[in-house]
């Protein structure tokens, strides 16, 4: 062979593996530490994994996987306004409870909450205690609906008084089951309030929103 001919360039070496197996290895190197590098089989799948998670089949699933809820409502027996917590004991049984308020009074809520299978609406029942009580604060409680009806005349003027409720609800919640508000609930109750001292079933009402995390 004229010695003055280049060498096949398709011939096997020891050196042409060792400058082969070199080579891979920098490429490779550099590709697990370059962020503009087409991402890995691992990093792909990884986005999949978290955007299901956060995919839930219905109301009940998203409750057996996310066991607390903290929002607030109007209306209802907890009087003008209330802030609300909610702990999914299973998947359709939950405990309830809650502080509020109105012109002139306090109020807190302790109630069992038992929804029914459903997709984003699910109904749902409630009953529980509720007690309504003066505040140290300045106000109108007889301006209330409620209270004007269980209350006499000498506890509308002192403005001193506690009344204890009977609660037996009815209502429809929304659930946000995907997407970036994932969690997110929205809830219209009906109420029916037992005065026990005066004998009294109060029609009653609320509207609210809750948070599952």
């Amino acid at each position: 062979m004229n010695k003055y001919l280049s060498p096949n360039p398709f011939s096997f070496t020891p050196r042409r593996f060792l400058l082969a197996s070199f080579s891979l290895f920098s490429i490779s190197a550099a590709a697990s530490t370059s962020p503009e590098f087409p991402l890995t089989i691992r990093e792909r799948i990884e986005p999949a994994a978290q955007i299901q998670e956060s995919i839930f089949q219905n109301n009940y699933d998203l409750r057996q996987r996310r066991k607390m809820a903290v929002g607030g409502s109007i209306g209802g027996p907890l009087g003008v306004v209330g802030l609300l917590t909610e702990l999914n004991l299973q998947k359709d049984n939950a405990v309830v409870a809650g502080i509020g308020g109105g012109s002139g009074y306090n109020s807190f809520l302790l109630a069992w909450k038992r929804s029914l299978e459903g997709n984003y609406l699910s109904p749902y029942t409630q009953l529980g205690y509720s007690r309504w009580f003066s505040s140290s604060k300045s106000g109108e409680p007889a301006k209330s609906t409620i209270l004007s009806q269980v209350l006499d005349n000498s506890q509308k003027e002192n403005g001193k008084f506690g009344v204890d409720f009977i609660v037996g609800s009815l209502g429809l919640q929304y659930a946000q089951l995907q997407g970036e508000t994932t969690g997110l609930s929205f809830f219209l109750q009906f109420d029916l309030m037992f005065a026990a001292e005066n004998g009294l079933i109060l029609p009653n009402g609320a509207l609210g929103s809750v948070y599952f995390f």
